[in-house]
């Protein structure tokens, strides 16, 4: 992937990553449940028979996780207004800079991968909780939950019903 389109996807990508939310408000999961959406794992949990021990121990994970990405979220509550102002400037410039633009595209990819290994490790933790029945039981699960997203994505070029 040349300079130009990793510039492209970041440069995409930026709006998601600076927290806004707006895209989840919206009616494009059908009427599922927030935690149902495709490519969610959270309601698989539901599915399994757990323990009370196991559910206590998942809660206090899922409280824990949320707490350090709300800890997260407000720290970077300035560098957000920055990163905006330095891509508008980036932007907006006379001269267009590649070198400064690369550093900036890599800095937030930099920045994004920090917050999916950080969930991708709660995630590890999550289902470390499971026994090995339920662990084999979640992946079948996990499976048939991907083949229905699949069958319920729109593909390219057509247009859904």
């Amino acid at each position: 992937m040349n300079i130009r389109k990793k510039i492209m996807v970041v440069g995409l990508a930026l709006p998601l990553m600076l927290g806004t939310a707006s895209a989840f408000a919206g009616g494009k999961d059908h009427g599922k449940e927030g935690r149902e959406r495709c490519g969610s794992d959270a309601h698989l949990m539901h599915k399994l028979d757990l323990s009370d021990k196991q559910q206590d121990q998942l809660k206090a994970l899922r409280l824990s996780a949320r707490e350090n990405m709300k800890a997260h979220h407000e720290s970077k509550e300035g560098v957000r207004s920055s990163h905006r102002q330095e891509a508008d400037e980036l932007v907006m410039d006379d001269k267009f800079d590649k070198k400064a633009a690369e550093k900036f595209a890599q800095n937030m990819a930099d920045q994004q991968a920090k917050v999916m290994v950080q969930r991708m490790m709660v995630q590890h933790e999550m289902y470390g909780v499971l026994t090995p029945e339920q662990k084999e039981q979640f992946t079948a699960l996990k499976k048939e939950a991907s083949e229905a997203c699949k069958s319920d994505k729109p593909r390219h070029g057509k247009k859904h019903d």
